[in-house]
């Protein structure tokens, strides 16, 4: 293997892992904006936070 072919390689491997971390990212703000919904749903079941449901 010659140097422009490795070099080729890592930058090959550096936008992998620029792609990988994004990814990562989006997975983990729907993590977070899921955990938000179901603390809300939980608080609203228990109690502390009180919704005005008219019927």
């Amino acid at each position: 293997m010659s140097v422009k072919d490795a070099k080729l390689q890592v930058r090959q491997l550096k936008k992998q892992i620029k792609s990988t971390n994004s990814e990562n990212d989006l997975l983990l703000l729907k993590l977070f904006v899921l955990m938000i919904f179901l603390a809300v749903i939980a608080a609203v079941m228990y109690g502390k936070i009180n919704l005005p449901i008219p019927f």
